[in-house]
């Protein structure tokens, strides 16, 4: 590479980094942290990103990768580098440093094999706006639980849908419309109305506004979760604050990063669990997302409508139609490892076969044991791609190392993680229907015939988000198909599991939203294959971006009203008075 050109992209990395950290900053600020922790928090966050992305750069052989990319592949490397340490090395040394020494050992050791400076592997990253889409999508997802930032969210997104609108039409040489004039004086009131609630943050949110489930019951769930990061930080998972002298297997691999957080400094309670891990794991998901995305379809609309679907099913009044969860931490931060894996399995024929291998048992590890949830989804989907290349006759070993590594993580999580703790995990019986009692309200003792029926409802409205993959043969390429079958596979398995297993526990509604998240950013993509080649947003483009806005605008406005008016009880729909 030129020096010059060298040096240009470095330069725009630093400009975006810091571009990017003090956009979160100030939203931090917003959100009542002090600057001690905020400076303290970011330090942590930017260096295991930084060196989780050189690690990921370091696996592969390619010229160049995208700022999305590098910070969701960072995340998941670094992150999952820094748990592992701080927990293993807990006892060794100072826990200030402990999560450093394998994500440090690990880089240096391919810097050392590749003969690869990191300044020249930092300038293979190319910078783009695209990470105004990402913050954008990072707000709107926050702000379904954050209700005092609906509304700067919304100015967010209007302004950078214009931004790239404009951006287009410079490129295609094209005047701007009235619509765009539309769109200006939207945004323009938007944004006033967001000024004037940050300006009055004091009178639109509770003092304890993170601290609130729906904005109106207090959250037990986090009190929890704080007590849980401590037993990380000062026992590992020999020891439970919680509960005294128990040990704990619950979630360990998402509390244990949610410590090393608050490794430089003493931070005040809840600023880690309650504010900034959330914002930080966000982002990092839907980095991931959208690097997904521009994998497996070229066409320039495809990733930004992929993560925008993703952040935005973060909300709703039942959770099946969830993708992101606003109040389970530990369903989020697995969703990191869930993508990672399919960026690597999508990038396997440029990175070196040991390597994949090395960050298959690494990224599967974490996923297991950050949200055990995720396992079936992961087994099912890693081992329909090898059915599949078996029964093709083409991609064998490399997907025979993907469910090997993910096979010898598995065993080794059920064996070291939870081995002493299962007896305390969910307790899974085959039970047809029991899902749609305990997350969508029906009521109990209702005949099969009811449930059948209110199935039907529910598993259409659940798979509408998926239409998008009548048109994936026109994205089912070669080197994209074990990526693609992995997420079809694994997203139709977890869905599968949700309706058919129960769990007093009532946690088979993770298995959908994990099946999900994997189908919906897949559909999405496929769906724009019928705009094949697009580079400018034409006429054509134009109506069928803003007929879908308006739909997708009624449908959020008529949902609520729509549930509010079938309840009639305290535990059921009017469809069970059919009866």
């Amino acid at each position: 590479m030129i020096p010059f050109q060298k040096n240009l992209r470095l330069f725009a990395l630093f400009r975006a980094t810091v571009t990017l950290n003090l956009l979160f900053a100030l939203l931090f600020r917003f959100a009542e942290v002090n600057s001690r922790d905020l400076v303290s928090v970011l330090v942590v966050v930017n260096i295991q990103i930084l060196i989780g992305g050189l690690i990921w750069v370091g696996l592969g052989t390619r010229p160049s990768i995208d700022i999305s990319e590098f910070i969701g592949m960072g995340g998941a490397l670094g992150f999952g580098l820094s748990l592992l340490s701080s927990q293993v090395l807990r006892t060794v040394m100072p826990f200030s440093i402990s999560w450093l020494v394998f994500p440090i050992l690990l880089l240096s050791a391919l810097q050392l094999f590749n003969g690869y400076s990191i300044g020249y592997s930092l300038s293979k990253v190319k910078v783009s706006n695209e990470l105004f889409l990402l913050f954008s999508g990072t707000l709107i997802a926050l702000s379904t639980s954050w209700y005092w930032l609906i509304s700067c969210a919304v100015a967010v997104f209007l302004w950078v849908v214009l931004h790239y609108w404009r951006a287009s039409n410079r490129e295609s040489g094209a005047s701007n419309s009235k619509r765009q004039s539309v769109l200006l004086v939207a945004a323009g009131l938007v944004s006033i109305r967001a000024v004037s609630d940050l300006s009055s943050l004091a009178e639109i949110r509770h003092q304890l506004w993170w601290n609130l489930r729906f904005g109106v019951l207090q959250d037990p769930d986090l009190i929890f979760a704080e007590s849980m990061v401590n037993s990380t930080k000062n026992f590992g998972n020999q020891g439970n604050i919680f509960f005294s002298g128990l040990k704990f297997y619950y979630h360990w691999f998402a509390f244990a990063w949610e410590a090393t957080l608050g490794s430089i400094s003493d931070l005040r309670p809840f600023v880690v669990t309650a504010i900034i891990a959330p914002a930080v794991t966000l982002l990092v998901v839907l980095c991931l997302v959208f690097a997904v995305a521009k994998k497996i379809s070229g066409n320039v609309f495809a990733a930004p409508f992929a993560m925008f679907a993703v952040a935005m099913m973060c909300a709703g009044q039942i959770t099946l139609f969830r993708i992101l969860h606003p109040y389970s931490f530990s369903f989020n931060f697995g969703l990191i490892f869930v993508y990672s894996l399919v960026v690597l399995i999508l990038t396997s024929d440029e990175i070196r076969r040991v390597n994949i291998v090395t960050a298959t048992f690494l990224i599967s590890l974490c996923l297991i044991g950050s949200k055990v949830s995720y396992g079936p989804i992961l087994v099912v989907g890693l081992a329909a791609s090898f059915v599949w290349s078996l029964f093709v006759r083409q991609n064998r070993q490399i997907s025979l190392l993907f469910l090997i590594s993910s096979a010898l993580a598995v065993a080794v999580s059920f064996t070291v993680i939870y081995k002493i703790g299962s007896g305390s995990g969910s307790d899974y019986r085959i039970s047809f229907g029991d899902i749609l009692r305990q997350k969508a309200n029906l009521g109990n003792g209702v005949s099969f015939a009811i449930v059948f029926v209110t199935f039907i409802a529910v598993f259409a409205h659940l798979m509408a988000p998926t239409f998008g993959l009548v048109f994936l043969k026109d994205i089912f390429h070669n080197e994209k198909r074990l990526g693609i079958l992995f997420c079809i596979a694994g997203g139709l398995s977890g869905i599968a599991f949700g309706f058919l297993l129960s769990d007093p526990s009532e946690t088979g509604a993770y298995f959908i939203q994990g099946g999900l998240a994997l189908l919906v950013p897949v559909s999405v993509v496929a769906s724009f294959a019928v705009f094949k080649d697009v580079k400018i947003i034409n006429r054509r483009t134009q109506y069928f971006l803003i007929t879908g806005f308006v739909v997708c605008l009624i449908g959020a406005w008529y949902w609520p009203i729509f549930y509010d008016r079938v309840w009639v009880g305290d535990d059921h729909y009017l469809l069970t008075d059919l009866r």
